[in-house]
């Protein structure tokens, strides 16, 4: 109990000190080229115990693209999205893709959950905000992920967007 306690404390602090350097204007991006490959098998060993546990299948399309942007930060928004898929998904799966769009590369994080409303849409990106599916869950986590997700998107300026249908699951695409 204690090591989860000092473990959600880290986190939050962590949370808030990325909030705090991103509202200074002091997180500033440095770009360059990131393997997408090499940052999804990342992320896959780090969801997979949590996806396995739950008996969610766990979906990732390998790919070769290479984008420009912040290895940290693309890492930290797209650990953020596949934490809360993982999360709030009770069954069915998640799946990461990238996919190619002229030049530019879409990253995509798709689950089999609860879904998003239209009504929380806007409110899940504020600070300490989480939607319904997050009571429903047990209510874990501080409601900062989705906010750093956003400013972190806004910052390396890489368009974030949401799909999202209650009962069929959700799409947040960067």
């Amino acid at each position: 109990n204690v090591s989860s306690a000092l473990t959600a404390i880290e986190d939050l602090l962590t949370s808030i000190l990325d909030l705090s350097k991103l509202e200074a204007g002091v997180f500033v991006p440095a770009v360059q080229a990131v393997s997408l490959g090499a940052l999804f098998d990342q992320l896959m060993s780090g969801v997979q115990p949590i996806a396995r546990k739950k008996g969610l299948w766990l979906t990732c399309r390998p790919t070769a693209a290479t984008v420009n942007s912040d290895p940290l930060m693309l890492r930290r928004i797209l650990q953020n999205l596949l934490a809360n898929a993982t999360n709030y998904t009770q069954k069915g799966g998640l799946l990461l893709a990238a996919r190619r769009r002229g030049n530019s590369v879409r990253i995509e994080v798709w689950d089999t959950g609860p879904g998003i409303s239209p009504a929380e849409r806007d409110r899940i990106f504020e600070e300490f905000q989480r939607g319904a599916a997050s009571e429903r869950a047990g209510g874990t986590g501080f409601g900062l992920g989705l906010s750093i997700v956003k400013r972190m998107s806004e910052a390396l300026n890489h368009p974030l967007e949401l799909c999202s249908r209650v009962g069929h699951g959700t799409r947040f695409a960067l």
